[in-house]
């Protein structure tokens, strides 16, 4: 669970942010609170916190806390509620004025607190030197309490997640677009840093926070802050060596296709020859008879016969005549 704290000087602005969240904001619990818009909340707060024992120029306090979206998957606004309620008794402000409404117009749903560090009694609740800490230490007890893993567990968890996805891709794709496409189907989108058409980094962001933004989606992208530098997720992974790898598949794919149309047309050639050949030696070869050519060379035998017969009579009837 993340965490956010500030003293503040306090306005109906502030408040009615609190209290709006594009307008998608829920109340979760108030305390010690009659108005009900914020310039009514914001004029109740101000008259108790100039009643302070010891005055003070920040005399109010706002935070958020944001569960991972998983864990609060399906919550109605009880749950919510009781996480509140844990909050504020971790922070000592039951005997403090508070609003506290549910945020759910980005991705993950997160709680807002806006109280009056100054109890009823004058008395200050909260310090303001280490108050960032304090509330940090309070998100981290509260996730260990309820087994949710603190965001230092869930960043260490996406930097894995990254590096491995990172390592297996760049093994088979062949250009930068391939391997956005496919780091974009496990919800990461690569910013690369370009100077004079060379590629000197590499960003990665979670894809629901560039598409939050509908309105303007790259203006998320501007923001350096968001997601990981490739540095940060592994230090001995450089954006060169990346590059380099694709441009490898890419040689190597190249080949592949050369060399499958060279066995191609050399399978054709042979294929080629070999038929040449067989239709020669084909077309050499006496057909074979029909029926029919059998029976015309019969006939001619036949005929043959009777000549060659013929002759051998006429030769005996003349030597027999001499006689």
């Amino acid at each position: 669970m993340t965490s956010k704290a500030l003293t503040i000087k306090g306005s109906i602005k502030g408040i009615a942010y609190a209290m709006n969240d594009k307008g998608l904001a829920q109340k979760v619990i108030t305390n010690l609170i009659l108005g009900n818009t914020p310039n009514e909340l914001y004029a109740e707060m101000r008259q108790v916190a100039n009643h302070s024992q010891n005055p003070i120029q920040k005399a109010f306090f706002t935070a958020f806390f944001s569960p991972h979206a998983k864990y609060t998957q399906g919550w109605n606004i009880f749950e919510w509620r009781c996480l509140a309620k844990e909050i504020i008794q971790r922070l000592d402000l039951q005997q403090n004025q508070y609003i506290c409404y549910l945020h759910k117009s980005t991705q993950t749903p997160h709680i807002h607190i806006y109280a009056n560090r100054i109890d009823l009694n004058g008395r200050n609740h909260i310090e303001a030197h280490n108050i960032a800490q304090q509330v940090q230490l309070i998100a981290a007890e509260i996730s260990k309490n309820r087994q949710w893993k603190t965001a230092v567990e869930n960043s260490l968890q996406q930097k894995e997640e990254i590096k491995a996805l990172l390592v297996e891709y760049m093994a088979t794709a062949k250009n930068r677009d391939v391997l956005n496409d496919m780091m974009a189907t496990k919800g990461w989108l690569l910013q690369w840093n370009e100077r004079d058409e060379q590629v000197i980094g590499l960003r990665i962001i979670p894809k629901a926070l560039y598409e939050k933004n509908e309105t303007n989606p790259s203006k998320v992208l501007k923001n350096k802050k968001l997601g990981y530098k490739l540095s940060e997720v592994d230090r001995e992974l450089k954006v060169a060596n990346i590059c380099q790898q694709l441009d490898r598949n890419a040689l190597k794919e190249q080949k592949a296709i050369e060399s499958n149309e060279s066995t191609n047309i050399s399978t054709l050639s042979v294929t080629h020859m070999e038929n040449s050949i067989e239709d020669f030696f084909t077309s050499s070869l006496p057909l074979q008879p029909t029926e029919d050519d059998d029976e015309l060379l019969s006939k001619k035998k036949q005929k043959k016969q009777k000549k060659v017969n013929g002759v051998f009579i006429n030769i005996k009837f003349q030597h027999n005549g001499t006689e």
